[in-house]
């Protein structure tokens, strides 16, 4: 890895994610690389549950870490910085190569300066893939009822776990207290009861939020609001004079073949009118490996992570507390 070690003074105690970000343009990288140590009975999903993280982007920017005993004393990267998904900087974002959804604020903060946030996010999992699409918010609602479709209804009578045609409000509900509904027939933006399996592909092709971030996100999001919905796994941005990649998924079979030379072509219009010396050789290692966090591709240059220092303690389960 790239990473450089961590050197400087201690963060405060981790504060909530997500944090909303500032940003034009020209500044598309947001958010800062952090590491936390590993207290006892730690598992990646109680630190990506304790830092509004996806499961899945943890794993991609520590390999080979084991999720449910990745080891106490062992440092984690956190993968809270990101390159904004381009081309749009409007409405909802999801890009579905690093299950993280992005909004951005319709009304500029003083001074002109944009604002946007992100989230960690579930999506369709085998043949139920999330539709790469443009959509809009049609409604939103309170407390739903989930109506399972009959594909789904069949499938959980081949597992002899037969649903109901209905599922009202409460904690049996798999669409949680808040969801948003898009214009494509059948899909929602919304919570969920087991949000233990964000960041994975885990639903039927909904887009699945933590309780705590729909909550915030739903208070956000108006009635029309544009929804652009991606796969773009590799992403790049030039800030100071850095050039930067955030690969995701460069293992998943045809990635590496369908968006590589995209990813190069953008790099090189990033670079031709300026003297940058891009590392190409590592920019193909980087997206074959899928870091899932912003390498930098200048020779030379490295990014450390800062610590976050973690109140004694803070583990929120241990792995006997994960029911699947």
């Amino acid at each position: 890895m790239l990473l450089s070690a961590a050197c400087g003074v201690l963060l405060p105690v981790a504060s909530a994610f997500p944090a909303t970000y500032g940003f034009d343009s020209n500044h598309t990288l947001i958010g800062a690389l952090q590491k936390v140590v590993i207290q006892p009975q730690d598992t990646i999903l109680a630190i990506a549950e304790e830092f509004s993280l996806g499961i899945e982007e943890i794993l991609e920017a520590n390999p080979g870490i084991d999720p449910w005993v990745p080891g106490e004393g062992n440092s984690v990267v956190l993968p809270s910085q990101f390159i904004l998904p381009r081309p749009s900087f409007r409405g909802i974002l999801v890009n579905l190569a690093e299950m993280r959804i992005y909004y951005y604020d319709p009304k500029p903060a003083s001074g002109g300066e944009r604002k946007v946030r992100t989230y960690p996010i579930s999506i369709g999992r085998g043949d139920w893939q999330t539709p790469v699409s443009a959509a809009r918010v049609i409604d939103k609602i309170v407390n739903p009822t989930w109506y399972p479709p009959p594909s789904v209804r069949r499938e959980h009578e081949l597992m002899d776990d037969p649903l109901p045609v209905s599922v009202p409000p409460g904690e049996d509900n798999p669409l949680g207290k808040y969801a948003l509904q898009l214009n494509l027939p059948g899909y929602f933006i919304h919570g969920t009861n087991r949000p233990y399996a964000i960041g994975l592909k885990a639903t039927h092709g909904c887009i699945r939020m933590r309780p705590v971030d729909i909550r915030d996100f739903f208070g956000l999001v108006e009635r029309g609001t544009p929804v652009t919905i991606q796969f773009q796994p590799f992403k790049s941005a030039l800030v100071d004079g850095v050039v930067y990649l955030e690969a995701h998924g460069g293992g998943e079979a045809g990635v590496m073949d369908r968006y590589l030379g995209q990813a190069i072509r953008e790099i090189s219009r990033l670079t031709e009118k300026r003297a940058i010396p891009v590392d190409w050789e590592l920019l193909v290692s980087t997206a074959k490996r899928g870091a899932g966090i912003p390498v930098p591709l200048n020779r030379g240059a490295a990014i450390a992570p800062k610590p976050v220092r973690r109140a004694p303690g803070a583990a929120a389960q241990s792995a006997a507390d994960y029911i699947f």
